[in-house]
């Protein structure tokens, strides 16, 4: 059958059919009448049956058109709205700040000493969720990264990737390190891999502090025994409980 080109639809052709299947039978009515059809009408019914059935077909594709089309609009519609934000972000009074202040600003926000320093939504790793502008900055400033606390407790593999990232854009700047060992399930395998991430980069340590237990301190000091450590300045071990404080001093 034949689509229409100015409206995209097909024509309803059952007109034609339902001249040859004269059908003049309130349905609703004899259903609830009880009453049977008279033989007249009885033997039209596959007739009309079926003519129903390609009204219902050519509904059916109509719909499906219309649905398709609306949501090409849609997607235009948000296509359209991107555009639009990001042609106004073109006059944006930031895009006028030289890259050299931008990057002073970054390394001026203030970043809590929380269990969520190495997360994604905190700097310096949020500063890549605003743009791509920012994201490029901001991974080509090694001192943004050159600060690292660890938790060990936070999600092993989680905060391991998270690690291996910071590191690795922290590259070549000196780094300072705190790490935090508390007891939870799996610690002895977080330690293991937190110091296997950090051994990695031991030479461009400059200030070192850690707060563990006994096993943690053991394998810490291993890694110690083993990195270059030529840049390294300070180091500060913190026992847990009410064990005492201890400062080791470095040569430099």
């Amino acid at each position: 059958m034949a689509t229409c080109a100015r409206c995209g639809f097909k024509p309803e052709a059952s007109s034609a059919t339902d001249s040859q299947v004269a059908w003049n039978v309130d349905v609703l009515d004899v259903l609830r009448s009880g009453d049977a059809l008279p033989s007249a009408a009885t033997y039209r019914i596959p007739g009309r049956v079926a003519v129903l059935g390609a009204r219902y077909q050519v509904m059916q594709d109509d719909l499906a058109c219309l649905e398709a089309l609306i949501a090409q609009k849609r997607k235009e519609i948000e296509l359209t709205r991107a555009e639009i934000e990001q042609t106004k972000s073109l006059a944006a009074p930031i895009r006028s700040i030289p890259r050299e202040i931008l990057l002073h600003i970054f390394s001026l926000v203030d970043v809590p000493s929380s269990r969520a320093l190495l997360h994604p939504r905190q700097p310096p790793c949020s500063f890549g969720h605003v743009c791509r502008f920012w994201r490029t900055l901001s991974r080509s400033a090694p001192s943004l990264w050159s600060h690292v606390a660890v938790w060990s407790d936070i999600d092993s593999n989680f905060s391991i990737d998270v690690l291996k990232q910071h590191l690795v854009l922290s590259n070549p700047r000196p780094l300072d390190v705190r790490l935090s060992f508390w007891p939870c399930k799996n610690s002895n395998e977080s330690t293991k891999a937190v110091l296997d991430v950090l051994s990695g980069h031991s030479i461009q340590l400059q200030e070192l502090e850690i707060y563990a237990g006994k096993f943690e301190t053991e394998c810490f000091f291993k890694m110690l025994s083993k990195a270059d450590l030529r840049l390294l300045k300070r180091l500060r071990r913190k026992a847990h409980l009410r064990s005492a404080t201890n400062q080791l001093p470095v040569k430099t």
